[in-house]
């Protein structure tokens, strides 16, 4: 069985501090622990399931399906806006994978706009 190395276990974990699952709503792990090439996606599961991970969205529902047919790696990633990403992970390493998740959550990131205070508002309050 495959080790991953410390360096890109690193580089995950630096990573994961800048996840926010706010635009996600559920996230579904489907893996066969039998079959090769499921450590990456394993690895993901575990550094996602974390409570600082899911602290960012308290609603969003993890789920894993593991399956004892020869079914490749995949997570499924559903989004708030209905749009669903599913990545198949089985020659991917988890820093791949993340970095692939990542982006997608930049691009589905809420921008929150914070008022401009004027001069005028400031004497308000």
């Amino acid at each position: 069985m495959a080790v991953t190395p410390v360096h890109i276990t690193k580089q995950v974990i630096k990573r994961l501090s800048k996840v926010n699952l706010r635009p996600v709503k559920r996230i579904a792990f489907t893996f066969n622990p039998f079959v090769g090439d499921v450590i990456s996606l394993r690895e993901c599961l575990f550094h996602l399931n974390s409570r600082k991970i899911l602290g960012t969205n308290p609603k969003v529902t993890m789920k894993v399906d593991v399956k004892s047919n020869l079914c490749d790696p995949v997570m499924e990633v559903n989004y708030n806006d209905d749009t669903t990403t599913l990545y198949k992970t089985k020659n991917l390493t988890s820093l791949e994978i993340i970095d692939n998740f990542l982006q997608n959550l930049d691009s589905k990131a809420v921008v929150e706009e914070s008022p401009i205070l004027t001069k005028k508002s400031k004497k308000r309050h």
